[in-house]
């Protein structure tokens, strides 16, 4: 069957192919997907999450901005603790040192910060990944760990 379609002349040229794939990694934030609890918790968190097609930017930015180059983290809002100098080594420092349990709450309670703040600074953020990204120890043991959480779905 034929088809005739009719595009504007307003729209963009066609995106170039690169030669190699980029290699990004993406976080929308808090996005309200329909899969929290119905209890309190889950209605506070949808109240302050993104809505779906608002938490898609970081990914469509992701596959169609021309400045990305490979190893960018690109997320849907600043997240302004990562601006304050030194707050990420000092909490690599702090995670490393403490049980994992006070890992756990403090990162529950920064998530939360997260999730109050996201609003206020949306739009597509691309910063460095943090210095354990380059960690190839832990790099494999991701792979791993993913790889044993999808064998039940993989033929």
């Amino acid at each position: 069957m034929l088809g005739i379609y009719l595009v504007p002349a307003s729209l963009p040229a066609p995106l170039p192919l690169r030669d190699t794939p980029q290699v990004i990694s993406v976080c929308p934030n808090w996005v309200n997907t329909n899969i929290l609890p119905d209890d309190v918790g889950g209605r506070f968190v949808a109240s302050q999450a993104f809505s779906p097609s608002a938490g898609a930017l970081s990914a469509l930015h992701g596959l169609f901005s021309s400045s990305m180059k490979g190893g960018d983290y690109v997320s849907n809002s600043r997240v302004v603790l990562l601006e304050i100098p030194g707050f990420v080594p000092g909490l690599l420092a702090l995670s490393k040192a403490v049980h994992v349990k006070a890992r756990m709450v403090s990162i529950n309670v920064l998530s939360m910060v997260v999730l109050g703040l996201q609003k206020f600074f949306y739009g597509a953020t691309v910063t460095d990944p943090s210095p354990e990204a380059n960690d190839k120890a832990l790099q494999r043991a991701l792979y791993l760990w993913s790889k044993a959480a999808v064998k039940d779905f993989l033929e």
